[in-house]
């Protein structure tokens, strides 16, 4: 008989993390009209937007019992420049990956010196999400690749910080199969001059992404 599991929560320390981008407009990995090479593991900010850029999270589930069915879980982030979120996809992902010695954050040159994630492949531009040809990380994303996806409203908290909600079946399934998660802006909500959001990366004190999760009793 197994032990019975107490009901609890925690709060969950991000223990890696980076932002995918997908923009390419001509030119090889190089080029600063191709952000697909490049690598935000070391960036105090985390680019999203829609589904060009979208930040990858890995938690620390350790000290969760693994077999708590978790019944309400969600994200606090602190988002920059006054810029709102309203509708936010959160999915798991499957796939090991890099955090990567990156500085990516949206501006100069891409550097694709780095052995971390990004949209070619999850330790670098020379590795590939999925061993299909082309297996970049669309292979791994928006519900390819065995993902469990939710959508829901994120709440302002004040202060530039913001909680989403997340379907507890999507941090149950990144519990099991690579403690991470994928975030996407669901409706391009950002305003002029453009559109774009970031939020803190772990990389900022008291600012970092958390995860906030609650199990029954069982």
């Amino acid at each position: 008989v197994k032990d019975e599991i107490e009901a609890g929560s925690a709060k969950l320390i991000c223990v890696a993390d980076a932002s995918i981008a997908s923009f390419a407009n001509g030119g090889d990995y190089t080029k600063d009209t191709n952000e697909q090479g490049t690598n935000a593991g070391l960036s105090e900010r985390l680019k999203i937007k829609k589904y060009e850029n979208q930040p990858i999270l890995k938690f620390d589930f350790s000290n969760t019992p693994k077999r708590a069915t978790i019944t309400e879980a969600y994200l606090e982030v602190y988002m920059l420049e006054d810029k709102p979120l309203s509708l936010v996809g959160v999915a798991s992902l499957h796939v090991d990956w890099n955090e990567g010695e990156g500085k990516w954050n949206d501006e100069g040159t891409p550097d694709i010196s780095h052995t971390g994630a990004c949209f070619a492949g999850p330790k670098g531009v020379k590795s590939k999400w999925t061993n299909v040809p082309g297996g970049n990380f669309t292979h791994v994303a928006g519900g390819n690749g065995g993902n469990a996806t939710s959508c829901m409203k994120a709440i302002s908290l004040g202060g530039g910080k913001w909680k989403i909600p997340v379907a507890p079946a999507v941090i149950m399934a990144a519990r099991e199969h690579g403690q991470t998660l994928i975030i996407s802006d669901e409706t391009g909500i950002f305003v002029d001059p453009i559109s774009n959001g970031f939020f803190c990366s772990r990389h900022v004190k008291d600012k970092e992404p958390v995860l906030n999760i609650t199990w029954q009793k069982g």
